[in-house]
């Protein structure tokens, strides 16, 4: 009767134990499915920067274009106009934030944050760094004004920037540190592309390599 009674007890808290397992797992993952791509990567971003102000971030930017496509057809859309002043926090070449949100300059790409380039002469230089050293150049004196698209959801916005009276995507492609995107057939793109080969500018001077 004694073992009887203490298998009994076994089974009672076994089925417990395991009962409360699988609800802790269950809100786990209902947790994580909630979290918004957006929230996460600036969650990272600004943990990052304060616990070291003069340590470079490390973000992966390159996420994001993967989540919007496939996303964008069933996110919520609202136009968005804003009005940046300098410093602005650049990601990459055509990435930045503020106040929260994820700005993608419309129709161009260029080198990722911490890419490395050939110049000419087969020497390694920081060309993604120095691409975001080129937007900050373009941008310091006159801030910006973006206008395009806002994925509420996730928090990014996809612009066309305005610096003082120049279109940004066009300065940066004529600095030779963005191309125009591959479905991108924009006049102005175009002939800022051709001045920045015809002048070696940015990663023009090595012909747009970069190291394996």
């Amino acid at each position: 009767m004694g073992a009887m009674f203490a298998l009994v007890l076994a089974v009672i808290f076994a089925a417990s134990f395991l009962g409360a397992l699988y609800m802790f797992d269950t809100r786990k993952s209902h947790d994580m499915v909630t979290l918004r791509p957006a929230t996460v990567f600036l969650r990272d971003l600004f943990n990052a920067a304060e616990a070291d102000d003069t340590d470079e971030q490390s973000a992966d930017i390159q996420y994001f274009p993967i989540v919007m496509p496939p996303a964008a057809s069933r996110l919520e859309l609202e136009a968005h106009t804003t009005t940046i002043a300098p410093p602005i926090d650049v990601i990459d070449v055509r990435t930045f934030v503020h106040d929260g949100i994820i700005y993608r300059i419309r129709s161009i790409q260029g080198p990722e944050r911490d890419a490395v380039c050939l110049d000419a002469e087969d020497r390694l230089w920081a060309c993604g760094l120095q691409a975001r050293a080129a937007f900050n150049n373009l941008t310091r004196e006159t801030g910006i004004i973006c206008e395009g698209d806002l994925f509420l959801e996730l928090a990014i916005a996809r612009v066309t920037c305005l610096a003082g009276e120049d279109d940004l995507a066009v300065l940066l492609v004529e600095s030779g540190f963005a191309l125009p995107d591959a479905a991108n057939q924009d006049d102005d793109l175009f002939l800022a592309q051709t001045r920045a080969e015809e002048e070696n500018n940015g990663l023009w001077n090595g012909g747009w390599r970069y190291r394996d």
